[in-house]
């Protein structure tokens, strides 16, 4: 008897189970994304972390004279891990007036420093100069961050 009311009734169905199928994939597909996502950049954080600690170390035990004399004097003073620098995710590059240089990790990231894209370039380090009394310091980072949960 009321045939066309119920052929309405369930063409408003579709429309629900519809939206509601498009609700699930949008929730599987955003907590996807969430857990596989890009990571955080943490280059920036680490470049200025290495460079505070060689500005207050240089200030603090007179290493710039130092360090172009022994070598060794670097990660004893500052208390920086050589296994951190030697991973190949790190540079520092000290350089005086004299032409006299120090550096431990990558050297090819001074080069790499010097790129036009490396803000867009997640591939790229992150690099931070320092200068001061003829001395100039570059520290770079590539550290990638990883995801946490496993």
């Amino acid at each position: 008897m009321n045939r066309k009311g119920q052929a309405l009734g369930t063409g408003m169905l579709y429309i629900i189970y519809f939206l509601m199928m498009a609700m699930i994939a949008g929730g599987l597909y955003g907590g996807i994304i969430s857990f596989f996502g890009k990571g955080y950049d943490i280059r920036e954080f680490d470049v200025k972390a290495l460079r505070n600690s060689i500005k207050t170390c240089m200030a603090e035990e007179n290493l710039a004279r130092d360090i172009f004399i022994n070598e060794s004097v670097f990660s004893e003073r500052c208390s920086i891990d050589e296994e951190i620098l030697n991973n190949e995710a790190y540079l520092v590059f000290i350089n005086n007036s004299q032409g006299k240089e120090f550096f431990r990790g990558v050297y090819d990231y001074r080069v790499r420093c010097g790129f036009n894209g490396k803000e867009k370039n997640f591939d790229l380090p992150k690099c931070d100069n320092y200068c001061k009394d003829n001395i100039c310091v570059l520290t770079a980072s590539a550290q990638k961050s990883r995801r946490v949960a496993s």
